[in-house]
């Protein structure tokens, strides 16, 4: 994609698909294995965008947009995306 990022890790965040810190640290939540393969590309790329820019402005959606012309249905789908993991993964 051409966008810099230090360092990749998993992790079972309870309300996120994924975070970008400002070290460019990207944080992907495991149950991502239970989504179609086309929102999480979408999930990848917008963490990926935010290593340029930290927020959800003008410039981060373009360059979004730049990555994934289609993301805006991809936007609107990720938040039904928890239906798509199964009740057992939360089960403590």
């Amino acid at each position: 994609m051409g966008l810099p990022f230090n360092k990749i890790s998993i992790r079972g965040q309870k309300t996120r698909w994924a975070s970008c810190s400002t070290h460019r640290d990207i944080s992907l939540n495991y149950k991502l294995l239970f989504l179609p393969p086309e929102l999480v590309h979408y999930v990848f790329i917008h963490e990926l965008c935010h290593t340029i820019h930290m927020n959800h402005s003008q410039a981060f959606w373009r360059l979004v947009g730049d990555k994934q012309p289609n993301y805006q249905g991809h936007r609107n789908h990720i938040r039904d995306g928890w239906r798509y993991v199964p009740r057992w993964v939360e089960a403590s």
